[in-house]
């Protein structure tokens, strides 16, 4: 990819005390880029300032509506579930975060930063991750995985599950280096969302940033303004993030290696480890960046692994009932595949 600039700051960054975050320490040398965007993204517990002229119910309202609705018991069981996943992987984390470690002394050497587009602002983190982190993160959400809702005929969508913040070590030790990075509040981001694309299948070209008028998303933590995507895998052809509407285009060599999809624009080939971070917001923090139109190319052979992370305005408040249910439906899916296939043998068997 021709990089328009490589980042490289040394020592640690100060420039996001400026913005209410205190002193950011750059990874690897590396500094805040939403300090060098100038984005003042709000510390947890601040007092907001409501322009709006309405007043936004508070979360605990929200969700003691859904309890007297008759959701307690079901929100207890859920979180049993998700405590007791867990309790079960907690020393199998353990070990992955020992293999981890002395893994990654030797990768962070091998880590720089690309910005391949300032309209819309968009960045290429080379090794953000490790093997070891990626292949965990694969572990943690395959079991879950399930083809999202839709009434569209027109779009083959990947399968997805959460992995939820601070899971376990290593998705915390992530979470933090993501943090780091952006030099904003850990608090800020949502819980990560593992994709697998296989052949065929693609997200078609959408915003990240809700719309104006959607209370219901913004209520808690406010608006999506900045998304990373961490590559969990390569991928044999196709299945480039492109972003059709930048202002800058690729090399015609670099065009050739992409499939016909990521041709227009900015166009980045998924590789096993790299991390890509844009804005859905003007460095004003209140205008939608209406650059950031963005689609997941369909993957024409092999397939691909992709975990997003959404960074929001104020403190993301973990685990609402609505999520807990999302995560207990893919548990339920794959029991009853898992079912499915017993069946299925049973029958086979009973044939011979």
């Amino acid at each position: 990819m021709a990089s328009m600039q490589t980042i490289s700051i040394a020592g640690p960054s100060d420039m996001g005390s400026a913005f209410g975050f205190g002193s950011i320490g750059g990874l690897g040398g590396m500094g805040s880029i939403l300090s060098l965007l100038n984005l003042g993204l709000n510390r947890p517990g601040a007092q907001q300032p409501n322009t709006s002229g309405t007043q936004m119910p508070a979360l605990d309202d929200a969700l003691g509506g859904e309890l007297l609705l008759g959701a307690a018991a079901e929100a207890a069981d859920l979180l049993l579930d998700l405590q007791e996943d867990m309790a079960a992987g907690a020393d199998a984390s353990e070990e992955w975060q020992n293999v981890a470690m002395a893994d990654d002394v030797e990768h962070q050497q091998q880590r720089w930063v690309e910005e391949i587009s300032v309209k819309p602002h968009v960045f290429l983190h080379h090794n953000f991750l490790s093997t070891e982190e990626a292949d965990h993160l694969i572990g943690l959400a395959e079991p879950y995985l399930a083809k999202p809702h839709t009434n569209s005929t027109d779009s083959n969508p990947p399968s997805g599950a959460w992995v939820q913040r601070g899971q376990d070590k290593m998705v915390a030790r992530i979470e933090e280096r993501i943090a780091d990075w952006m030099g904003a509040p850990i608090e800020n981001g949502e819980p990560m969302h593992v994709l697998r694309y296989q052949q065929g299948e693609q997200y078609k070209e959408h915003f990240d940033y809700f719309n104006e008028i959607d209370s219901a998303n913004v209520a808690n933590g406010g608006q999506r303004v900045a998304t990373v995507l961490l590559y969990l895998s390569d991928v044999d052809a196709g299945g480039e993030t492109v972003f059709p509407l930048s202002v800058h285009r690729q090399a015609v060599e670099e065009a050739k290696q992409h499939s016909d999809c990521a041709k227009g624009g900015v166009a980045v080939k998924p590789r096993k480890g790299d991390a890509v971070l844009f804005f859905s917001v003007l460095p004003d923090v209140k205008t939608m960046d209406k650059l950031s139109l963005h689609a997941g190319c369909p993957v024409l052979q092999g397939e691909k692994w992709v975990a997003t992370k959404w960074l929001r305005m104020r403190e993301w408040v973990d685990a609402p009932l609505s999520q807990l249910a999302a995560v207990k439906h893919e548990r339920q899916m794959m029991r009853m595949r898992e079912l499915q296939a017993m069946l299925e043998a049973t029958g086979e068997q009973s044939k011979v």
